[in-house]
């Protein structure tokens, strides 16, 4: 699954500018990257956010509902 982060900069009397800062493969980086880009960007009009993608959640629970669906052998002694 493919984690986002977006910048998201509170424009005066205008919409929010939103930009891709970077994207990772697990969870962890995201939130690294995350973490990183605050503590470098601190002023009052920028956040940053981690998205999903839809299809890729949907994707990756479907995946594992079908590896939990498959016929597991337990060697009991």
């Amino acid at each position: 699954m493919e984690y986002i982060v977006i910048k998201r900069t509170k424009l005066y009397k205008a919409n929010d500018l939103i930009s891709i800062e970077k994207t990772a493969k697990t969870l962890d980086d995201a939130v690294k990257f995350k973490v990183a880009l605050e503590m470098l960007d601190s002023g009052e009009k920028i956040s940053y956010h981690l998205l999903v993608d839809v299809r890729d959640a949907y994707t990756y629970l479907m995946t594992e509902q079908a590896e939990e669906k498959q016929d597991k052998v337990v060697n009991i002694k």
